[in-house]
């Protein structure tokens, strides 16, 4: 099987599939200048978590690149007192609503 993107991709990109709920590197030629990966399913075999010769191959699948844990960025989020100010607008707003 050929999955062609419509676009170059990252160098370093691996092929990855999700097995028995796990997810893992699958043996795949990655050309990542053409934007396409080559690999091989086999119903009922490699690749196919049903094991089953049913003419469905089992399984989400693609390309992948990692990224290294120094590039990424922290997420924003609310400090102490506004969580405090939300929180109790929120109460405040449902106990006018009980009344």
């Amino acid at each position: 099987m050929t999955v062609t993107y419509p676009q170059a991709l990252a160098q370093g990109t691996q092929y990855w599939k999700l097995h028995a709920g796990d997810w893992g590197q699958y043996p795949a030629q990655v050309d990542e200048a053409a934007g396409t990966v080559m690999f091989t399913l086999r119903d009922g075999g490699a690749g196919d978590d049903d094991g089953l010769e049913n003419g469905r191959i089992v399984d989400p699948s693609g390309a992948a690149h990692r990224v290294a844990a120094s590039a990424a960025a922290p997420v924003p989020a609310l400090g102490p007192w506004a969580l405090a100010v939300l929180g109790l607008g929120l109460g405040l707003l449902g106990w006018r609503r009980r009344g």
